[in-house]
């Protein structure tokens, strides 16, 4: 039997959340872990951040050719550079702690090659290319992360 990807087994719809519910259920804990330990919340947002820009980019895969993914991926990456340096600036002072931040911030770009399960082998054949966009995503976070802290550091 053929499913799309809103039917369970029986080849029945499921009902979406609706995309508050979403929201809610993305910030909640970012927000309740941050007033907890910044650091926590810190972590919690990298997390949240690299999931649901993962779940956008999965999408967007599947419509766009090769070259246009580059351009995503290298985006992606840079933009988890920004935010990892805002938050890691905004919670910690000690170098170690920011160095951590930053890897689970490289870690998290890795979500972008892991889709879901619920994905009908059609469009697994974007696959290939969510692989090509972490891997690009996650070379552009070195660099862009990399270039944000020698920028930070010969400023002073």
């Amino acid at each position: 039997m053929n499913q799309t990807p809103n039917q369970n087994e029986n080849g029945k719809n499921e009902r979406k959340p609706p995309p508050l519910f979403k929201l809610i259920a993305a910030v909640l804990p970012v927000v309740v872990a941050w007033w907890i330990w910044k650091p926590l919340g810190a972590y919690c947002a990298i997390l949240t951040v690299g999931f649901c820009g993962a779940r956008f980019i999965w999408t967007l895969s599947l419509f766009l050719n090769a070259g246009k993914c580059s351009v995503v991926g290298f985006l992606w990456g840079l933009i988890m550079a920004g935010v990892v340096f805002v938050l890691a600036s905004a919670t910690v002072n000690s170098w170690w702690a920011k160095a951590f931040l930053g890897i689970w911030g490289w870690l998290a770009l890795y979500y972008v090659a892991c889709p879901t399960r619920t994905w009908t082998a059609k469009m697994m054949a974007g696959d290939i290319k969510l692989q090509f966009v972490a891997g690009l995503g996650m070379w552009s976070y070195i660099l862009g992360l990399g270039i944000i802290w020698l920028v930070v550091w010969l400023h002073h």
